[in-house]
C-alpha cells in the first residue's frame, strides 16, 4: 500500500486526485497540503511513500519543496502534476520522474501509478535519491532566453526578465538592468519558451515574472519589481492589467 500525500495549491485538484486514488486498493492518501511550507511539515510528519506534487504554487514551487527535503529519510517517490509543458517538463523528463499534465485524466493517473509499481517491483527504488539530485541540478543551471539579432544572438537569463509586452508583431522584453530588448517574436512564442513556474500571462499583452514583483499598487496602477543591482524598478500599467494581476495573486 503506497502511503500518499497530495501537495497542490488548488483544493479542487486535491479533491479530484483523492477521488481517483480512492478507487484503487494499492494506495491511500494520508495527507495533503496547499503550500510548500505546510507540505514540508506534512512529509516529515507522515513519512509517505509517494508525493503527488504540483509544480507551480504561489511563492515557492514544487522544486523548492524537494530542495528542502533533499536529505529526507526515508526517500519517497514523486509524480509531478503540472499545467506547464516547457522547461519544467524537460527537467522532469531528464531526471526520469513521471508527471501528469493538468487537467489530470483518470486513465493517465492509473497508468502512472502502474508504472511506479513496476519500478518498485524491479527494485528501482534505490534510484529515487539519484533522480532527485539530477532534477535539482537541472534547476541550478540558469535557463536563458535566446534572441536573434542582426549581428548574431543574445541570451537573457530567465531571472533577469521583469516582464514582456506584446507590441503588434513584436515583443518588448524589460530587463532588471532597466533596459529593453525588442524582438520579432510573438508573445505567445515567448510564453512557450519561458514555460517556467515564475512566469504567468496577464491578458493578451503581458507576461510577468512574478518572482520579481515586490508590490502591486491597485490605487495608483503601479507595479514595483525587485532587481539585483538596481534596487526597485517601478512601472505604470492600465487599471485593467492591474486588476487581472490581482486576480492572479488571489487565485
Amino acid at each position: 500500500m503506497l502511503r500518499t500525500i497530495i501537495i497542490d495549491d488548488d483544493q479542487n485538484a486535491i479533491d479530484y486526485l483523492k477521488y481517483v486514488a480512492d478507487v484503487r486498493n494499492d494506495l491511500t492518501v494520508v495527507g495533503e497540503a496547499r503550500d510548500v511550507s505546510t507540505g514540508v511539515e506534512v512529509v516529515r510528519s507522515l513519512q509517505p511513500d509517494l508525493l503527488l506534487l504540483d509544480v507551480q504554487m504561489p511563492g515557492n514551487d514544487g522544486f523548492d519543496l524537494l530542495k528542502k527535503l533533499e536529505n529526507h529519510q526515508p526517500s519517497f517517490y514523486v509524480i509531478f502534476t503540472t499545467a506547464h509543458s516547457g522547461y519544467a517538463i524537460q527537467a522532469i523528463r531528464h531526471a526520469a520522474f513521471d508527471f501528469l499534465l493538468k487537467p489530470v485524466q483518470k486513465e493517465e493517473f492509473n497508468a502512472a501509478i502502474d508504472r511506479l509499481k513496476g519500478k518498485i517491483a524491479n527494485s528501482q527504488g534505490a534510484q529515487v535519491k539519484d533522480q532527485l539530485q539530477t532534477l535539482l541540478k537541472q534547476f541550478q543551471v540558469k535557463p536563458k532566453l535566446r534572441l536573434n539579432t542582426r549581428s548574431g544572438f543574445i541570451q537573457i537569463p530567465f531571472e533577469e526578465i521583469l516582464f514582456c509586452e506584446a507590441d503588434s508583431n513584436y515583443t518588448v522584453i524589460y530587463r532588471e538592468n532597466n533596459t529593453r530588448e525588442i524582438c520579432s517574436i510573438h508573445l505567445g512564442e515567448i510564453e512557450r519558451t519561458l514555460s517556467h513556474p515564475a512566469f504567468a500571462r496577464v491578458g493578451r499583452s503581458y507576461l510577468f515574472n512574478y518572482d520579481k514583483i515586490d508590490q502591486v499598487e491597485t490605487r495608483d496602477n503601479k507595479v514595483h519589481f525587485s532587481t539585483t543591482r538596481n534596487g526597485r524598478l517601478t512601472f505604470n500599467f492600465k487599471s485593467s492589467v492591474i486588476m487581472k494581476m490581482r486576480q492572479h495573486f488571489d487565485s
